[in-house]
């Protein structure tokens, strides 16, 4: 049986355990940045619409919250964009059936699949699982840098493409 002063000690480690964990999740959580833009594309000249293609390296999910364009001016029109098929999210995928266009705080973008999961899907999916994922921009002024605000692990963070 352990002493009052040892159960005291026990409980002080324990504390400082969780304390020191705490600030480690938090500090990795803070420097890390899974959101990795893999690709853009625009529709027309004059870069009024924009595709970004988005892949999430990290281990949980990252949901998307809003999306500004230029000086940190909310877009005219954003969406979220969802490929069920290989292609990637990109200019022409609005003609396709198996793309699916939500609104952009809707988005949420599961860790990264490997080749041999989306061999897989792409051979026994039937179109019921979203294996690429991005944004679509449609905004009045042409689109120079976009501004992709997302939580990942609690946080709110930035990702700033420019274009």
């Amino acid at each position: 049986m352990l002493s009052a002063r040892e159960t005291r000690i026990a409980m002080l480690f324990v504390f400082s355990l969780v304390i020191v964990g705490a600030v480690a999740f938090y500090t990795y959580a803070r420097m890390v940045d899974p959101l990795l833009v893999t690709g853009w594309s625009n529709v027309d000249k004059e870069q009024k619409q924009i595709y970004v293609s988005l892949v999430n390296e990290g281990w949980a999910d990252i949901n998307i919250e809003e999306v500004a364009v230029n000086s940190k001016a909310p877009a005219t029109n954003a969406h979220f964009v969802m490929s069920y098929t290989g292609q990637l999210v990109s200019g022409g995928i609005e003609d396709s059936s198996q793309a699916q266009f939500i609104g952009i705080d809707e988005g949420i973008i599961p860790p990264q699949l490997s080749d041999a999961e989306v061999r897989q899907i792409l051979r026994d999916n039937e179109g019921r699982i979203p294996l690429h994922y991005g944004v679509r921009i449609v905004n009045d002024e042409n689109i120079h840098t976009v501004h992709i605000q997302y939580r990942y692990l609690g946080i709110s963070r930035t990702k700033t493409v420019v274009l």
